[in-house]
């Protein structure tokens, strides 16, 4: 809940946390995205890749801070998201 209270000012934040949290869950190896398919799937206040780019990079910095479980590197056009732990805790079945 303190996570979302402190990106609760931006819903890009919110969709990148959302986003990662529920990309690592039962990761078992590394993901390579493109920026491109980022920007398609989440820029909808960006025209252009850079621009959103260096939005989602602000938001990425907080998000780890916040989230320091999520492990993530960059290269050339694209980011590796790395298996981590989930910041939400899965539900567990029930009988």
């Amino acid at each position: 809940m303190k996570i979302l209270q402190a990106l609760k000012q931006s819903s890009l934040a919110l969709d990148l946390y959302a986003f990662a949290t529920a990309k690592v869950y039962g990761m078992k190896s590394t993901t390579a995205i493109s920026w491109k398919a980022m920007h398609a799937q989440f820029s909808g206040d960006y025209s252009s890749i850079y621009d959103f780019r260096k939005k989602a990079l602000k938001h990425l910095r907080v998000i780890r801070t916040l989230y320091p479980d999520f492990k993530y590197t960059l290269e050339r056009g694209r980011i590796i998201i790395w298996p981590s732990r989930t910041s939400v805790i899965p539900m567990t079945k029930r009988d």
